[in-house]
């Protein structure tokens, strides 16, 4: 496998970045591996079989789909299991073979498992339906809010990948969500396309919700957080970890306020929950296990 990276579409601290898979390069000229948003633009040999993966989907443009730049690819790996469905379902004959994969994390990325001096953690978007809410609970508790820009509630603004690893392994609690959250700008966008109907993505747009598989999920499990997740129509998490087992779901801000409590109150009874999560994790969710999945069974 070759890699081919183009990052420039892509934020400072974004995980993708972080992955090198190009350390896991063997030498085979045959198989290319794009990664990266502008990895998209990238020129391919049409001799060798060409990979690129998709971490963005589902996306508002759905009324461009086939995306023509797909054409020159032999296989898109997508982290949405709805578009995987759908593009090959409907564009089979005019565009690349489609599989549903899970967010990598590099090993050697995982940070010092020390102190947790952190009640609680939330990472990523501050703009969304319930996200004020539940910022607005986690003030109540000794918290770290980390966001791009500035935000009443956030502690930490724009930090490193590294830094925010390390913010989540000294959490106890990270509050996790699968969720994007559209602009009625984006909403018309999809609805461009009668075809929004037959994708599942799409089935709640009516609340301004859609799914999309963060990476927050698998690096709560590898910083040995315990993961509380927002209970949403698709539950993407269930793909790769079990409820109950794994994780535990909140279903709004009142249950938010109480199983934080809970939590807290009997802290060490989950530490079974915790390590069941970083176990899974660490066999099953690395660079080297989504190689050797999703990537190596096309090595020629």
């Amino acid at each position: 496998m070759r890699t081919i990276t183009d990052f420039s579409s892509n934020y400072d601290g974004d995980p993708i970045r972080y992955f090198n898979f190009g350390d896991l390069d063997n030498g085979n000229e045959n198989l290319v591996f794009h990664y990266g948003i502008s990895s998209a633009n990238s020129n391919v040999d049409n001799d060798k079989f060409n990979i690129f993966l998709d971490l963005e989907e589902p996306s508002s443009s759905l009324h461009l789909y086939p995306r023509e730049f797909e054409n020159k690819f032999s296989l898109v790996l997508s982290i949405c299991p709805y578009y995987t469905e759908f593009v090959n379902r409907r564009f089979s004959q005019n565009s690349a073979k489609r599989e549903c994969v899970f967010f990598p994390f590099n090993r050697k990325d995982i940070p010092s498992h020390g102190e947790k001096i952190n009640e609680v953690i939330y990472t990523g978007q501050m703009n969304g339906t319930g996200i004020e809410e539940i910022l607005e609970i986690l003030s109540h508790f000794k918290n770290r809010v980390v966001s791009f820009g500035p935000n009443r509630f956030s502690t930490d603004v724009n930090v490193s990948y590294h830094q925010k690893l390390n913010l989540v392994s000294q959490s106890k609690i990270s509050i996790i969500h699968n969720l994007i959250f559209p602009q009625s700008a984006h909403i018309e966008e999809i609805k461009k396309s009668d075809l929004y109907k037959e994708n599942g993505a799409f089935s709640h747009l009516e609340d301004f919700i859609y799914p999309q598989l963060k990476s927050r999920t698998f690096e709560a499990a590898f910083c040995k957080t315990l993961m509380l997740v927002q209970k949403d129509p698709w539950n993407l998490i269930e793909l790769y970890f079990k409820p109950g087992k794994d994780f535990i779901y909140f279903d709004g801000k009142d249950d938010l306020r109480l199983k934080i409590n809970q939590i807290l109150e009997n802290y060490s009874e989950y530490q079974e929950m915790i390590e069941n999560a970083f176990e899974k994790a660490i066999n099953n969710y690395t660079t080297e296990d989504f190689y050797n999945q999703y990537i190596l069974k096309y090595e020629k």
